[in-house]
Parts: C-alpha cells; sequence; structure tokens
C-alpha cells in the first residue's frame, strides 16, 4: 500500500481530511475503470478540479490513465483511447469511426478514465 502525505505530495486546497477519505473508500471499492466526472461527483470535488487530481494519483503510480477520444461529429461514444503520456492526439486524425480525417481541433473532445493500480493511505 503506496501512503502518500496530502499535505505535502498532493498540494490541492481541496483536499481535506473529509474529501481525502471519501477518495481512498472510492479507489479502494472501485475495481474496474472510471471516468473523471464519476470521481467528481463520488468525492464531491469540482469537475473542473478532478482532472489535477487524477494526472498526479497517476503521477504517483496510484492510477492508470487513459485519454479517451471522442469525435463530436460521428459519434457520442469514444471512438479511441490511449495512455495519457502519449498526449493528445496530432491533427490531422483520421477518426477511427467514420473514417473523417479530423483537422479542425474543435471537432475533437477529451476525457480522462482510470484505473486504480495501487492501494493508497492518505496521511
Amino acid at each position: 500500500m503506496l501512503s502518500l502525505d496530502y499535505r505535502h505530495n498532493l498540494q490541492f486546497d481541496f483536499l481535506t481530511p473529509d474529501v481525502c477519505q471519501k477518495l481512498s473508500d472510492y479507489l479502494d471499492s472501485e475495481s474496474g475503470k472510471f471516468m473523471s466526472y464519476e470521481l467528481a461527483n463520488a468525492i464531491e470535488i469540482p469537475y473542473e478540479r478532478v482532472n489535477e487530481l487524477i494526472f498526479a494519483l497517476g503521477f504517483h503510480g496510484v492510477l492508470d490513465v487513459e485519454l479517451l477520444i471522442y469525435h463530436v461529429i460521428c459519434s457520442d461514444a469514444p471512438i479511441a483511447s490511449r495512455p495519457i503520456e502519449s498526449g493528445f492526439p496530432s491533427l490531422p486524425y483520421e477518426c477511427e469511426n467514420c473514417g473523417t480525417e479530423v483537422i479542425e481541433p474543435t471537432e475533437l473532445e477529451y476525457c480522462l478514465q482510470a484505473k486504480t493500480i495501487s492501494k493508497v493511505r492518505f496521511i
């Protein structure tokens, strides 16, 4: 089990002992992949801040993080995923769903998906 000092290793103003307990409970109970908005709702933090937390937990080896890629023109579902370390796709990008060459960055949207790979205790 990994121990993280949330005041030192994760310096976020929204991380209180109560939020850390909710986060720990959520990560302990979550056996599959989860979306960033699901984590935000579960631990009651602003959606705008949850991605920062996911990146930090990925950096510390708690989460395996993937970037889901959406082509807003052809589908509400993700058309591809890639490890977050790979970064955002370069344009032009060929949509794996409809075969269209995406040139405009506004045609793609992104969401983070994560999976717990290490138990964590916040101290």
